[in-house]
């Protein structure tokens, strides 16, 4: 696996609950297949977040050292996680206290006690709405017929949710892709640096938004811009050069794997034909 990342799919999910026995019951109400973080207070929650990514975070709100809207906040205002939901659980129940977690950028809140069912539904949903939301975003990219960028959808397609932060990181991205487009030796790692992350927090970041690894999102974009190219007339060559690949023949395999066709093909196909 790339970039020494854990490949595996099953969701994991981190729970933050300074009650040892609440922990339990939480961990233990979720199903089987989910892979369970478990952290004490706010503080631990935080480094379990930043070091080991998880798909979604439940946390309690009164808790020791740093309680769960400070978490939450604190979270939602770092981009190596703010892509992460949120569900914050509290025995709190006024409209107040709702609001704090809510403006403070969490994306659900369930009070206690609560039924079993709920969290799951309520867990369900969230990772869910997160799967849609990166498959959506993959089309997009992997598509040679919409724009490069991800921002809003079509009418009729899919209304992916919490899209700003996401699009807006992603078209940092590719920018910074975009400046470098035809620099062969440009690739993750100087990547990452540009976008300020290190490598791990970036494979994180994109694989979470898009279901593709950093490289993928790297050459996929490349490919991309080429079908720009080959539909105003430039040779095979001189699209793989400007694109950033070292060679046409590798520029060729990777053209085919991701579109089905060869470049000359594609240049050969009606401008309205989908591939």
């Amino acid at each position: 696996m790339e970039e020494g990342v854990v490949g595996d799919e099953h969701p994991l999910v981190l729970v933050v609950e300074d009650n040892a026995e609440l922990g339990d019951f939480i961990a233990q109400s979720l199903p089987a297949q989910y892979r369970i973080l478990r952290a004490a207070d706010g503080i631990e929650g935080l480094d379990a977040a930043v070091g080991q990514g998880p798909d979604l975070i439940i946390s309690d709100v009164l808790m020791p050292r740093m309680d769960g809207y400070t978490l939450c906040q604190t979270l939602k205002q770092d981009r190596r996680t703010n892509h992460i939901p949120v569900i914050l659980l509290t025995a709190k129940v006024t409209l107040d206290d709702r609001l704090r977690g809510l403006t403070g950028g969490a994306d659900d809140y369930l009070t206690k006690p609560f039924y079993v069912a709920e969290l799951q539904l309520r867990v369900h949903n969230l990772l869910e709405r997160q799967r849609r939301q990166r498959d959506w975003v993959r089309a997009q990219l992997n598509s040679p017929m919409t724009a490069v960028v991800p921002t809003q959808p079509a009418p009729g397609e899919p209304q992916p949710m919490g899209l700003d932060a996401e699009a807006s990181f992603l078209e940092e991205l590719d920018g910074h892709i975009a400046q470098h487009l035809d620099e062969t030796q440009f690739g993750v790692e100087e990547l990452a640096q540009v976008m300020g992350l290190s490598r791990v927090h970036l494979y994180r970041k994109v694989k979470a938004l898009s279901g593709l690894t950093a490289t993928e999102w790297l050459r996929n974009y490349r490919l991309k811009q080429a079908t720009r190219l080959l539909q105003a007339g430039s040779s095979v060559s001189d699209a793989a050069y400007q694109v950033g690949f070292e060679s046409p023949a590798y520029f060729a395999k990777c053209f085919r794997e991701l579109y089905g066709l060869t470049p000359t093909d594609f240049q050969h196909q009606p401008p309205d034909r989908p591939i």
